[in-house]
């Protein structure tokens, strides 16, 4: 079995929370014909949208770095 990479764990658990998390909100304003705090929905969406932009800014950080080590210097 091949390991995962953490990023790629934290991109699916992004898209499950955030499609469990829309799916929730729809079944239970329709059971209840109440709305769901807003607050608690752009909350819940800014903090994986944060997480995963952190995520793309390592992996670019890591990616430029990586290219920058590989060259060859001469002096």
């Amino acid at each position: 079995m091949i390991p995962l990479k953490t990023s790629k764990i934290i991109v699916a658990a992004a898209v499950v929370s955030v499609v469990l998390y829309t799916g929730a909100a729809f079944v239970l304003q329709f059971m209840t014909q109440t709305e769901i705090s807003s607050t608690l929905t752009t909350c819940w969406f800014a903090f994986w949208a944060v997480e995963l932009a952190a995520l793309a800014g390592i992996k670019i950080t890591k990616t430029k770095c990586h290219y920058d080590e590989s060259e060859d210097y001469t002096e």
